[in-house]
């Protein structure tokens, strides 16, 4: 099995506000991983993952500012970035 960075929570993260800003530490903190060490990435970002993000078949992309037919992205084909279809 593949290993995890370690990360901590950032010091500007109070306690009062850290269900506010817990969504966003978590997105920055693990922008993707893998899944049984297999190349296959989950990733969240913004804009389309066509033509930007290299993955291998299988792997999704969590669009953070798609709509209701474009917020899940899962690579359906080909090498390299290209491939992603919008669910």
């Amino acid at each position: 099995m593949g290993q995890f960075p370690h990360a901590s929570v950032p010091p500007s993260l109070q306690e009062d506000d850290q269900s506010a800003n817990f969504m966003e530490d978590l997105r920055l903190l693990a922008r993707d991983f893998q899944i049984l060490g297999n190349g296959i990435i989950v990733r969240a970002g913004s804009g389309s993952p066509e033509g930007v993000i290299v993955a291998k078949q299988g792997s999704l992309f969590l669009r953070l500012d798609g709509g209701a037919t474009t917020t899940l992205y899962v690579k359906t084909s080909g090498s390299g970035s290209s491939g992603w279809t919008a669910k």
